[in-house]
């Protein structure tokens, strides 16, 4: 007969390891929302798409994932314009293409066999992004438009 038992120890170890990553990640992602929601400040209020804070909705479970589009496809727009005005010639995509690559990666990432390919590629493209958003929310302080 076979003891399945497992070592109290053990097993207080492995939740323990469990809740620091989780831990690690949630604060990873506070640092991620306070990004997005500090690019949304730096666009003028009267070429936001979406207020700063909304960003925040990002911690709902589940609802994140569909919100993260919301967010992605606001803040490039809320950016073009903030550029527009200040006739910026090189404005680019204003992170659009990145954020919606890590969007669509992160669905995909539930579809077995697929998410092989789709988790190093959210990763990787939701670090390009986040770098971009900073990079933007750079641009858009050194522009000094009126509010």
């Amino acid at each position: 007969m076979r003891n399945n038992n497992i070592d109290p120890a053990i097993l207080f170890g492995i939740l323990a390891v469990v809740g620091v990553i989780y831990l690690l990640l949630f604060i990873i992602g506070i640092f991620y929302i306070l990004t997005l929601q500090a690019c949304l400040k730096a666009v003028p209020e009267r070429h936001r798409q979406m207020s700063p804070g909304m960003a925040w909705l990002m911690l709902i479970p589940i609802f994140h994932i569909f919100w993260h589009f919301m967010v992605v496809i606001k803040i490039a727009g809320s950016c073009r314009n903030a550029f527009a005005e200040a006739q910026v010639a090189d404005a680019g995509s204003c992170g659009f293409p990145v954020g919606m690559t890590t969007c669509i990666a992160t669905c995909c990432e539930v579809v077995p066999i697929i998410n092989l390919l789709a988790v190093p590629v959210a990763l990787v493209s939701w670090i390009i992004y986040w770098v971009q958003v900073a990079g933007l929310k750079n641009r858009l302080r050194q522009l000094a438009l009126p509010a």
